[in-house]
């Protein structure tokens, strides 16, 4: 097991690579599932940024901070494979100082707070809202 792990230490941008293809194929199946071809986009644009992630990570936070952004203006909602955005989040904190990965922080909590008033379902109750969008959009962030 130690040889496993010595070699994927030694291999980053591969692993990071098969995190990407693995994040990315399961954004495009559940995208073309549902018949939202136009996710497809959405779905490059936030894999490609894993890819590079550790050696520029303030950079591939941005792409996706700014597909984040775009999804939630367009209304394209949240899908698997926004998980990349936690994902570069993470990799902010843990390659940066804090003086970038805690306005990071404070970029993702904010989108989620919009994310969530944006997509609030009509009908839903204010009190439905303020417990279940927060803790699914703001949780997996913190």
């Amino acid at each position: 097991m130690a040889a496993l792990y010595a070699w994927l230490r030694c291999h980053p941008r591969l692993v990071d690579s098969g995190l990407a293809a693995a994040l990315g194929f399961a954004g495009l199946a559940s995208s073309v599932a549902m018949g939202r071809y136009l996710y497809i986009p959405v779905v490059l644009a936030l894999t490609v940024p894993i890819v590079v992630r550790r050696t520029h990570p303030v950079g591939a936070f941005a792409v996706s901070i700014a597909v984040g952004a775009l999804q939630v203006l367009t209304g394209i909602r949240a899908n698997t494979i926004d998980l990349a955005i936690v994902i570069l989040l993470y990799t902010l904190a843990a390659y940066c100082p804090r003086r970038q990965s805690v306005p990071g922080l404070a970029i993702c909590l904010a989108g989620s707070a919009v994310a969530v008033a944006r997509w609030q379902q009509p009908g839903t109750s204010l009190a439905h809202w303020l417990m279940v969008g927060p803790i699914a959009f703001a949780g997996p962030t913190v």
